[in-house]
């Protein structure tokens, strides 16, 4: 693996362009412009082609954050990852396309008591034709870029974003039915990759981290988000009806994984993963759509 220098921070010459357009499905943008319609483009085939997921967790490993690493592993073997992965992976992209990119860490959505840290990464995505903010790793997130500005809201889908003014700077919102959920709140102000490390360590290892005590995989796909919680399966619609599967046992979880999310995993991973992943349900109570245990990084 090659160190990125301080003149290629975030490891953009590591990036293998053409193989990552050909897992989303677009090999025609190798060359496309560094504009808004281009981003909508990219933004959205990554999402619902690449799933949020926290498996090398769950298993144990480390999860490396080189562009070298992360395109192995979200790219060449067919996984998904969590926020600095797919995150870091993306505006490797957008930098290689020429846009202007700045990496920010973002708070996600209040818990009773204390908050959580500055610990899942969007970005914040200068083009030929405007801002956006742009984010393809909160798992329960946008499907497209956000422009970024106080705005009213923008419909993706069945869902509809916002961003809005907030005492760290901005927060992002989601309308779900009757429903406005916050989502994260960030500064604005751009990261160095060594703040990002610093992130990931805390994401991927600390006790009160939500990705360390369970199973987590998401997409939004289609008209729906999919959302694995251990050994829950649930589909939730924008009105906010949910349809559940409990208690999977091994041959359903291992279905979920591999058609619901079409994950690639090894024998050896597989029935280690079955193995570790207790039958019960998440400790936390059943969260809505739009949790930093359901979606940030």
């Amino acid at each position: 693996m090659t160190t990125p220098t301080l003149a290629d921070e975030w490891g953009v010459k590591q990036l293998d362009l053409d193989a990552y357009l050909k897992r989303i499905g677009r090999p025609d943008l190798s060359r496309a412009r560094p504009c808004g319609r281009t981003l909508r483009l990219l933004h959205r085939a990554h999402v619902e082609t690449i799933p949020f997921e926290n498996i090398d967790i769950v298993l144990g490993r480390e999860v490396p954050t080189s562009i070298a690493d992360v395109q192995h592993k979200l790219v060449a073997s067919c996984r998904g990852g969590y926020c600095h992965e797919h995150s870091l992976l993306f505006g490797a992209v957008l930098d290689h396309l020429g846009y202007r990119v700045e990496r920010l860490l973002a708070r996600p959505r209040e818990r009773p008591g204390r908050p959580w840290p500055r610990t899942h990464l969007t970005l914040h995505v200068h083009g030929a034709d405007g801002e956006w903010l742009a984010d393809v790793g909160f798992g329960s997130g946008l499907l497209e870029p956000l422009p970024f500005a106080d705005g009213a809201w923008c419909a993706q889908g069945e869902w509809s974003f916002r961003l809005a003014p907030h005492a760290e700077g901005w927060q992002l919102l989601e309308r779900a039915g009757a429903l406005e959920n916050p989502m994260y709140a960030f500064s604005g102000h751009g990261q160095r990759a060594a703040d990002v490390d610093a992130a990931n360590y805390y994401t991927s290892t600390h006790p009160e981290s939500p990705f360390t005590g369970q199973l987590v995989v998401m997409q939004r796909l289609g008209g729906e988000l999919r959302r694995l919680l251990n050994r829950e399966f649930s589909r939730v619609l924008s009105d906010g009806t949910c349809e559940k599967r409990s208690h999977l046992d091994d041959g359903d979880l291992a279905k979920v994984l591999t058609e619901e999310f079409r994950l690639t995993l090894n024998a050896h991973e597989m029935r280690d993963l079955l193995a570790r992943v207790a039958d019960v349900r998440s400790s936390l109570a059943p969260p809505p759509v739009t949790t930093h245990a359901s979606g940030g990084g």
